[in-house]
């Protein structure tokens, strides 16, 4: 973790070096501690009041942005140097997070998730393009929905063990898509280790972006307008998916938002924390972070 210093009004690195005291031998600056790294050493005599408000470090794979609340830190340097202690670890917030990563527009119908991974793995250094990714990824069922005699459902696959449909045919029964496991699976292949976060809470998503960990999440990117579709796949299980199905890349968050990348349009995008809470909840919570 790396610490660096916001520019902010009267902040500085160094706020002084070692100083005697008259009479009660040699006193020492405190150092100050924030987020774990070192920040600054604060000598007697030297008003704490310089402390900063606040901070960027680097976590994981993001920045994250730190308040310290500047009263509660003057305090406890103030009774770090009357004790003649030699550190002090002051108390922040995390306020909001930025994770860099390289926008991408799916190439091709019914590939977000696919491009999700893409990302991802670019934002390590991996190279994974979706052209190459796109053979790779594991299908199930028929390429196309098959009728069923004497039944309005058809037979087609399960997301959850492959890619469902044709990637690139148009429109909902051309193509829809595929959950987490092979998506696991297939970044692994390519040296992307994901983790499945699959029936966590909101709060842990924030969480993870605040430890500065993208995350790949499967939402309903058109918030029920287009409404759902069943049909069975060949061992006889029922599926119900949401034909706004669609995997996006989160790259941040702050106060009552979420950053995300979206496949679709190749654009970054503001969500509150109700819309994305509610489109997540609507796919069933899934998602996969990069630890």
């Amino acid at each position: 973790m790396r610490a660096v210093l916001v520019a902010t009004a009267g902040a500085a690195l160094i706020l002084g070096a070692t100083a005697c005291g008259s009479g009660s031998g040699p006193t020492y600056p405190v150092n100050v501690y924030v987020a774990g790294k070192h920040f600054a050493s604060v000598a007697p005599g030297h008003p704490s009041s310089f402390l900063p408000k606040a901070l960027i470090v680097q976590q994981a794979h993001g920045e994250i942005f730190l308040h310290v609340d500047q009263a509660v830190a003057n305090t406890l340097v103030d009774q770090a140097l009357a004790n003649h202690q030699g550190r002090v670890d002051l108390p922040y917030t995390r306020v909001r997070s930025f994770i860099k990563m390289e926008l991408q527009h799916q190439l091709f119908h019914h590939d977000s998730e696919v491009t999700a991974l893409s990302m991802i793995a670019s934002s390590v250094g991996i190279d994974a393009p979706q052209v190459r990714l796109v053979p790779l990824l594991r299908r199930n069922g028929p390429a196309a929905p098959q009728p069923i005699p004497g039944s309005k459902l058809f037979r087609w696959g399960d997301p959850e063990k492959g890619f469902v449909g044709k990637p690139n045919a148009p429109g909902p029964r051309g193509g829809f898509g595929v959950y987490e496991a092979p998506i696991r699976r297939l970044g692994a292949k390519s040296g992307v280790h994901l983790v499945g976060f699959d029936g966590k809470s909101v709060a842990a998503v924030r969480t993870a972006l605040f430890e500065g960990h993208p995350l790949i999440a499967w939402v309903d990117w058109d918030g029920a307008a287009g409404g759902h579709t069943t049909w069975v796949t060949p061992s006889g299980k029922k599926i119900t998916v949401s034909v706004g199905e669609r995997a996006i890349v989160l790259t941040g968050a702050g106060p009552g938002y979420y950053l995300l990348n979206d496949p679709g349009s190749g654009k970054e995008y503001k969500w509150s924390l109700s819309r994305f809470s509610t489109r997540w909840q609507m796919l069933g919570r899934r998602a996969l972070e990069l630890p």
